[in-house]
């Protein structure tokens, strides 16, 4: 049911034509740093970010290889999700999005618990 809502939410947002258009002039983008923190397997950093963003990044920085998902909704809509080995981030999946509420979040995506780093960039 809430996925059907969310698909009817955006598909009156398409109709409607809301959306922001690509700005032509340059601006330096602020990169905000959060979790950073040990992250129980296979489950969310519990600490994420509110506000508009233009790309999310989870990443791991040690050793081996392992599993961290990036996710950003703007409710009931969710934006983004994708999960990848090491460094992942939402790519153009925002584009578009810039000025609407957001929660960006980042996770763990193996078996064991490790240190998750989410990035968030916004103008």
């Amino acid at each position: 049911m809430l996925r059907h809502a969310a698909r009817l939410a955006l598909a009156l947002l398409v109709a409607l034509g809301v959306g922001l258009a690509a700005s032509s002039s340059a601006s330096a983008l602020t990169q905000i740093n959060y979790c950073g923190i040990l992250v129980n397997p296979n489950s969310a950093c519990p600490l994420y970010l509110t506000g508009s963003f233009t790309t999310n990044t989870a990443s791991y920085t040690g050793s081996g290889n392992v599993g961290v998902c990036e996710r950003v909704d703007s409710p009931p809509v969710n934006l983004s999700r994708r999960c990848d080995n090491r460094i992942v981030g939402s790519s153009t999946d925002l584009n578009g999005w810039y000025g609407y509420f957001m929660e960006a979040r980042v996770g763990n995506d193996s078996n064991y618990r490790h240190t998750i780093h989410g990035q968030a960039l916004r103008p």
